[in-house]
C-alpha cells in the first residue's frame, strides 16, 4: 500500500522523459522513411533551401514537447502534491 504512492513521482518524472526521446526518435523515422510527417517536411524543405520552413518545424516540434512537458508537469502537481 506505500510503495505505489512512493513510485508515483518517479514515473511521472521518467514519462516525461520518454516523451522527449519518443518525439526526437518519431522525428529521425520520418527524417529517413516517411512520406509525411515533421520529419520528412524538415527534409523536404532542406532539399528546397527552404531554411525559413526548416526553422518553423524544429520550433513547432519544440513547442509540441515543451507543451507535453507541461501537462506531465501539471499532472504530477495534482496528483503528488506532497512532493516538493
Amino acid at each position: 500500500r506505500v510503495l505505489l504512492p512512493y513510485i508515483v513521482p518517479a514515473i511521472l518524472n521518467d514519462l516525461a522523459i520518454g516523451v522527449t526521446f519518443a518525439f526526437m526518435t518519431l522525428t529521425i523515422a520520418e527524417t529517413l522513411g516517411a512520406t509525411t510527417g515533421l520529419g520528412y517536411f524538415v527534409k523536404r524543405f532542406i532539399s528546397y533551401g527552404d531554411f525559413t520552413s526548416v526553422m518553423a518545424a524544429i520550433i513547432l516540434m519544440a513547442a509540441t514537447v515543451t507543451v507535453l512537458n507541461l501537462l506531465l508537469t501539471l499532472l504530477k502537481k495534482k496528483t503528488v502534491n506532497w512532493v516538493k
